[in-house]
C-alpha cells in the first residue's frame, strides 16, 4: 500500500534535518489533498497550519502598492514568527505571487527556512525537474529550473 500524503510529508521532512534551508514543498495542483495533510500533521503535532493569504493580507490591505513591495518580505517573516513554533506548515500560498509584491516565492521559502522547518503547500506543478506556478502567460507565473528543495507531490 503507497504512503498517504502526511506519510510522506513526515518521511520528507526527516531528511531535512541539519540542511541549510529547512524547506520542503508540497506541490500539486488545486484538490489534490495538500491543504488536508497539512490540517492532519498540523492536527498531530500541535502545530495549526498558518493560512499564509489571511496573515498576509490583513497585514497589507491598507499599504499602497509602493508600501507592499517595500514591506512584503519583513511582513512575511513577522507572520510567521508570530505564529510561532519551530515548524510552520504553510498553506494557502497564492499571496507570494502577487506581482504588486515583487518577491521570488521560493528564495523567500528558503530564507524563512534559515530559522524554522517550513513545509508550505504549492499550488503548481512539477515536471521534468521545472517547478512552476501558474501558467506561463498568467502574470503570477513562477518557473524554477531543478530548484535545491526537496519536493513532496500530492495528487
Amino acid at each position: 500500500m503507497p504512503a498517504t500524503l502526511p506519510q510522506q510529508i513526515l518521511s520528507a521532512l526527516s531528511g531535512l534535518t541539519g540542511q541549510y534551508h529547512q524547506l520542503l514543498l508540497v506541490v500539486g495542483l488545486g484538490r489534490t489533498g495538500k491543504s488536508a495533510a497539512l490540517a492532519e500533521l498540523g492536527r498531530r503535532h500541535g502545530l495549526p497550519p498558518l493560512n499564509f493569504n489571511l496573515a498576509l493580507a490583513a497585514r497589507i490591505h491598507d499599504l499602497t502598492k509602493r508600501q507592499r513591495r517595500l514591506r512584503a518580505a519583513v511582513m512575511v517573516e513577522d507572520a510567521i514568527v508570530e505564529h510561532g513554533g519551530d515548524v510552520v506548515f504553510l498553506d494557502n500560498t497564492e499571496m507570494l505571487f502577487h506581482p504588486d509584491l515583487a518577491l521570488d516565492p521560493l528564495a523567500l521559502l528558503q530564507s524563512l527556512a534559515r530559522t524554522r522547518t517550513v513545509v508550505a503547500a504549492w499550488r503548481g506543478q512539477y515536471r521534468n525537474g521545472i517547478l512552476t506556478y501558474s501558467e506561463p502567460s498568467h502574470p503570477e507565473h513562477r518557473s524554477y529550473d531543478h530548484p535545491p528543495v526537496p519536493i513532496v507531490m500530492s495528487g
